[in-house]
């Protein structure tokens, strides 16, 4: 059977979002130098934000932290290992929760690693426990991801487990910080790197494993229930092909995010949504920028926004890209780029979000003509005078993608942009969810029209 589906724009009844406005602030070490990779990790909570420099010092490593203020953020301490040594990589990985931290250190003792926690205690951070896996053996790097929420702590040793990998989790007691079980993929491999990247909301954890099946990757989402953590769901991307290495990761709530940085050559991020069936794809995310690349290299998400590193756009001076929830999509509101942006800054590198709040690592910027690294701060502002640039988050022509998924059952994703606003819609990035609806299996043509510029695409319905 075959038929035909038409979408004529002027029958779009869709709405367009307001873009929103947020302010930027520079961040950077008070004592930088050339070569410190400030800006290799952050993270953000609240009114603190951390930020690693894993060179720091001979590559003994440094972390940083800043506090917000009426007066705008300001670096409060300076973090180290109190048996840090040169080679550590103190500060490699980093995560920060409340009033607490765990900065990964993977180079430890011969690439063992270890991870230490601090604790925020009448407004000093100071050091709560060093931990390593109880039965840890060299150039398996503990800390190659770490995350931390409430009493649970997650540190990734990514060639654990017979190069498997594997992550630990950590409790925190009474009598202190105790190695509470070792996790690993039930269907684990050599060269999987299960635990490069991990996360960690309330009850569930996500870990990823770019290298698995040829570094097609896949996430496994983990549950605790009491104290027994087990995995619910191995996660992969349904277009997912050797090589895209999907597995960066990060939960926040009833979302989960996972880049794939490598797929199509550019990059993509997959959001899933906990439902009362389990986790489940809400949709796949790209970016409209032809320019972009290497997008999804570092991921973020919360109830209102996703954010979506992409350090290679614009010959590697980097972006990062925000989407936002419009009904039953998700659409691109913005490309963030630094305002003293240069070609290799790799900005989005890193990402992380709290509240209205987004952190985005750059570890290559540059202080004073010194490439030590900066992090950049966007904080939401609709009177901000020092707006994200509209003109940089539009694409430059009309765009019609191909519907995704595709074969379908029963509803699919069409996205479309537009560089200039037309009778019914705004310039920007839109999608349209389609509804097979009773329709038999099939060939399906949609179409967009815009003035003068048409065209078709096909998409497969399959019962």
């Amino acid at each position: 059977m075959r038929a035909s589906f038409l979408i004529g724009f002027l029958t779009l009844l869709l709405h367009g979002e307001a873009l929103p406005q947020f302010t930027e602030t520079r961040l950077f070490a008070s004592d930088g130098v050339r070569g410190d990779g400030f800006g290799a990790s952050v993270s953000i909570s609240g009114n603190y934000a951390i930020i690693g420099a894993s060179f720091k010092n001979s590559a003994q490593g440094a972390a940083y932290v800043f506090k917000r203020s009426p007066a705008g953020w300001v670096q409060q301490s300076i973090l180290t290992a109190t048996d840090g040594v040169a080679g550590d990589g103190f500060g490699i990985t980093a995560s920060l929760a409340g009033d607490r931290a765990i900065i990964g250190a993977t180079h430890v003792n011969g690439g063992t690693g270890a991870v230490y926690i601090f604790a925020l205690t009448q407004g000093v951070w100071k050091e709560e426990a060093r931990l390593t896996a109880s039965d840890g053996q060299s150039r398996e790097f503990l800390g190659s991801s770490v995350a931390i929420s409430g009493d649970y702590a997650l540190a990734g040793a990514r060639t654990a487990n017979g190069s498997a990998g594997a992550v630990y989790v950590f409790m925190r007691t009474a009598g202190g910080w105790l190695e509470q079980t070792k996790l690993v993929a039930s269907d684990a491999a050599p060269f999987d790197v299960f635990g490069w990247y991990s996360s960690l909301s309330g009850d569930f954890a996500i870990i990823g494993a770019y290298g698995k099946d040829n570094r097609k990757g896949a996430a496994y989402v983990f549950e605790r229930t009491q104290d027994t953590w087990i995995e619910r769901v191995k996660l992969t991307a349904p277009d997912g092909v050797a090589g895209d290495q999907f597995g960066v990761v990060n939960i926040s709530g009833k979302y989960a995010i996972v880049g794939a940085p490598t797929h199509n050559s550019r990059g993509a991020a997959y959001l899933y949504e906990q439902t009362t069936s389990g986790w489940r794809l809400r949709t796949k995310l790209t970016s409209t920028d032809p320019n972009a690349g290497d997008f999804g290299i570092a991921v973020a998400v919360s109830e209102t926004h996703a954010i979506v590193g992409a350090d290679f756009t614009d010959i590697l001076a980097g972006a990062a890209f925000v989407f936002q929830p419009a009904g039953s999509r998700w659409n691109e509101t913005a490309k963030l780029t630094a305002s003293d942006r240069q070609i290799a800054n790799l900005f989005g590198n890193q990402v992380s979000i709290s509240g209205n709040a987004i952190l985005v690592g750059t570890p290559n910027g540059i202080v004073n003509g010194v490439v030590s690294g900066v992090v950049y701060v966007y904080e939401n502002s609709s009177t901000s005078v020092k707006a994200w640039d509209q003109l940089s988050q539009l694409p430059s022509e009309i765009l019609l993608e191909q519907n995704y998924p595709n074969p379908f059952n029963p509803s699919t994703q069409i996205s479309f942009a537009l560089p200039q606003a037309q009778k019914v819609k705004p310039a920007g990035a839109h999608e349209v969810i389609f509804a097979a609806g009773q329709l038999a299996s099939g060939v399906y043509l949609y179409r967009l029209q815009a003035g003068e510029w048409v065209e078709t695409k096909r998409m497969v319905l399959i019962r």
